[in-house]
């Protein structure tokens, strides 16, 4: 139960910052 709980919180938290983390790296390599 405690699994699928940290999953279903977690699981969009690390895709968003992942998602965050590559805007920043795309936006990086757009000014090069």
């Amino acid at each position: 139960m405690l699994q699928m709980f940290l999953t279903i919180i977690v699981g969009p938290l690390v895709v968003g910052v992942l998602l965050i983390l590559f805007m920043q790296w795309l936006n990086r390599n757009d000014k090069w």
